[in-house]
């Protein structure tokens, strides 16, 4: 059974720098419910961090989705 993890990194467009990447513990069904799991968390961290990080640094997100073979239980 194929299951998608998100992956996501904050990066900084000012310094060229990158946090390192983090996996998500979830388990998606679907490509979709992962892209929209990664856009909704994406929001929330830009939202959640200082502006002054955000508009100085110019931070943003990126994220994708890899696929996982999972066990069926």
């Amino acid at each position: 059974m194929i299951k998608f993890v998100l992956v996501m990194q904050m990066c900084f467009t000012l310094s060229q720098t990158c946090l390192q990447p983090i996996r998500s513990s979830n388990l998606y069904d679907t490509h979709k419910e992962c892209s929209l799991a990664g856009y909704k968390s994406s929001y929330n961290i830009i939202k959640s961090r200082p502006n002054s990080e955000v508009n100085e640094q110019k931070a943003m997100i990126t994220f994708w989705c890899v696929e996982q073979v999972a066990s069926e239980t």
